[in-house]
Order: structure tokens, then C-alpha cells, then sequence
């Protein structure tokens, strides 16, 4: 189970409030290993990326956002790029850190 936080002291106690962004920051953007059959953004290179830490939870954490920058500002990318944060974001609901999430693109270049 991932443990995410933003820990600050406010008057010797602990702050908080912005719990839920930091954990929402983390899940998009670390860096999701690659699937095999990911094109990757440099084709000379065999780098699928991946957070170590992935090997410790025993599932992948992050997202694959990392993929799409040589892209260009296409249809295809922005629907890809809410794939990505769709997948990575599930992770807090599979993880019941909030309950459910949207996202809306736009979709029109």
C-alpha cells in the first residue's frame, strides 16, 4: 500500500489539508514502468523507466504520462494523456484514499 504525505509543522503540530494533491501529484507524476508494447518516446533507446519502489509495493506505481513527451498536441495524445492519469489516479481508489475522481480533456486540436 503506498503511503503518501506532506508533512509540515505549524506551531509545534502537525499541518494539514492538502493531503489528497500530494498524493495525486505523486501518482502522476512518477514515472510508471513501460508495458512491452509501449512505444517509447526515443526510439533509440530501451529505457522503459519505472520507480524502483514499484518492486517494494509489488505493483506499478505511477504513470505513464512520461511517454508522450515528443508528442506532438494531437487527438490521440490527449486521449492517452487521460488514459494515463485515469490508470495512475485508480490507484487511490484502489487503495481507498478518496472514493472516486473525474477527468475531463479536451479533446479538440
Amino acid at each position: 500500500m503506498p503511503y503518501c504525505a506532506d508533512l509540515s509543522v505549524l506551531c509545534g503540530d502537525l499541518e494539514t489539508g492538502n493531503e489528497i494533491v500530494t498524493a495525486a501529484i505523486l501518482c502522476l507524476f512518477t514515472n510508471r514502468r513501460a508495458r512491452d508494447d509501449d512505444q517509447l518516446p526515443d526510439p533509440k533507446s530501451q529505457d522503459k523507466r519505472g520507480w524502483w519502489g514499484s518492486e517494494l509495493l509489488g505493483f506499478d506505481f505511477g504513470s505513464r504520462l512520461w511517454l508522450l513527451e515528443r508528442s506532438r498536441s494531437t487527438r490521440q495524445a490527449v486521449l492517452s494523456a487521460r488514459d494515463y492519469a485515469r490508470e495512475a489516479l485508480q490507484t487511490l481508489v484502489d487503495f481507498k484514499i478518496c472514493e472516486k475522481f473525474s477527468i475531463d480533456v479536451d479533446a479538440q486540436c
